[in-house]
């Protein structure tokens, strides 16, 4: 799930000499239902990838996320891992959509798939959160913005921001238990991430059939992809007029304005914010744990 420490299990799993993890991260082949075509103006500006420019270099580069459509260009991300055990990647949508899990079982039927799911409403407000930091999300009544998100009349992926729908994760579990044999999946909680890593990663290698002694360590001490906040009004309110400052400037200014943001842990959620999303999910999550 979205939010639920995928960056950080992509990067641990990329240190283990066993496996290749796609260089981008998110690329978004399967799941036929989700069409960058369909995407709202802003979300279409954000993700924007010159495919052909990017397969043509002979070095692959790190990017977070696209949203592929050539089988070629797939099978291409992974040309450099042919002698790993395992070949792999992170994209979030495959949870959501509700064509990815058949597709995937197409592609190769013995896949292993790793599903992390994390306490639906801290994820939620986390979505949130990480939305305002990065300007995708200029409302700062967060409560109000939630609201807006879940009853807005259009939604989908890259449609609206699901903050709500992508804490609802029965019905997507139940999708893939359904297709794949029960053996080929693994259902994580994102807590155990954070809170006994060693743990979960040696679930993870024994699910694998790897030795965990083939990781470097060192890669396991990294954070990544942290719940930042603005720390003041006046960084909030630049999320306002970012769609008038060029997407270049944006991105250039990016990296250097960590300053401006404090840890998601010093930061007051309002009651009615969680009251909200604890109503829609709470349900949900109980039959989910079901699963867990």
């Amino acid at each position: 799930a979205a939010k639920a420490g995928t960056t950080s299990l992509y990067n641990y799993l990329n240190a283990h000499s066993d496996i290749f993890m796609s260089p981008i991260k998110e690329p978004n082949f399967f799941g036929s239902d989700i069409r960058w075509e369909d995407f709202e103006p802003d979300y279409r500006e954000r993700t924007a990838f010159d495919a052909e420019k990017y397969f043509h270099g002979t070095k692959l580069g790190k990017r977070h996320i696209a949203f592929l459509d050539k089988k070629e260009q797939y099978l291409k991300l992974f040309e450099k891992g042919s002698q790993k055990k395992y070949k792999g990647e992170a994209s979030t949508s495959y949870l959501y959509s509700k064509n990815a899990a058949r597709e995937i079982y197409s592609f190769n039927p013995d896949a292993k798939i790793i599903i992390v799911l994390r306490e639906p409403v801290d994820r939620t407000i986390s979505h949130y959160l990480m939305d305002l930091k990065g300007m995708a999300q200029n409302e700062r009544d967060i409560t109000e913005g939630l609201k807006k998100d879940f009853y807005v009349s259009k939604k989908g992926w890259g449609v609206s921001h699901l903050y709500i729908e992508l804490s609802l994760y029965f019905d997507q579990i139940e999708r893939y238990l359904m297709i794949f044999p029960r053996e080929q999946i693994l259902l994580l909680e994102y807590e155990n991430l954070k809170n006994d890593q060693q743990d979960l990663l040696n679930r993870i290698m024994d699910f694998l059939e790897l030795d965990y002694s083939k990781m470097m360590d060192n890669k396991l001490k990294e954070k990544f992809n942290r719940t930042l906040v603005p720390k003041n009004k006046f960084l909030k309110k630049l999320s306002g007029v970012r769609k008038a400052v060029p997407k270049s400037f944006v991105n250039f200014i990016r990296p250097y304005m960590s300053f401006l943001y404090q840890e998601r842990t010093d930061f007051k959620i309002p009651a009615s914010a969680l009251k909200f999303v604890r109503d829609l999910v709470n349900d949900d999550w109980k039959k989910t744990q079901t699963f867990l």
